[in-house]
């Protein structure tokens, strides 16, 4: 069963991050910056989620240089980390 739109929680944006960092040393070896997109892409509802205040404000740990999140169901683009 699946539930309606709700807020994106802080720490599941922390565990993605986390999940990805392991390969910023390869991916520096080739580049100077990493930059994260992280694509909730609406293809279940629980993907969907709003971006609030607490989700921007919330200190983030990341050896990326930006993190950006776009929910693609409602084609918004937010800047996590600059």
């Amino acid at each position: 069963m699946e539930v309606g739109p709700s807020g994106v929680d802080p720490q599941d944006l922390q565990d993605i991050i986390s999940a990805k960092h392991a390969r910023i040393t390869s991916y520096l070896r080739k580049c100077s910056q990493v930059w994260l997109l992280i694509v909730a892409d609406a293809a279940h509802i629980s993907s969907i989620g709003d971006i609030d205040d607490s989700v921007r404000d919330y200190e983030y740990t990341s050896g990326f240089d930006r993190i950006i999140f776009y929910d693609a169901f409602n084609k918004k683009v937010v800047l996590i980390k600059e």
